[in-house]
């Protein structure tokens, strides 16, 4: 999901966090403190009405299986190797 640059640094100023940790926070990713992901998309479901901002996008569900299917072709690539080098 694309957000405004405004909605990010209103919600980075609001909590005193860096731009990037909310972007982080919003987009779901793991590194990110589990109670400041709750102190982001709480504001933002509250200030700016964003609903749930984690759900994915259908290009982005699409990029995320489109990786999952080449990583696992790489897998199969990689533990067939040696039986046909053998």
């Amino acid at each position: 999901m694309k957000y405004n640059a405004l909605i990010i640094r209103d919600i980075a100023h609001a909590l005193g966090l860096s731009t990037a940790r909310v972007l982080n926070a919003l987009r779901g990713y793991d590194h990110v403190d589990p109670e400041t992901r709750k102190r982001v998309l709480d504001y933002a479901r509250e200030k700016h009405n964003l609903g749930d901002p984690t759900i994915l996008t259908p290009k982005q569900k699409k990029a995320r299986s489109s990786l999952g299917f080449v990583i696992q072709c790489i897998c199969e690539f990689i533990a067939y190797l040696p039986m046909a080098l053998s």
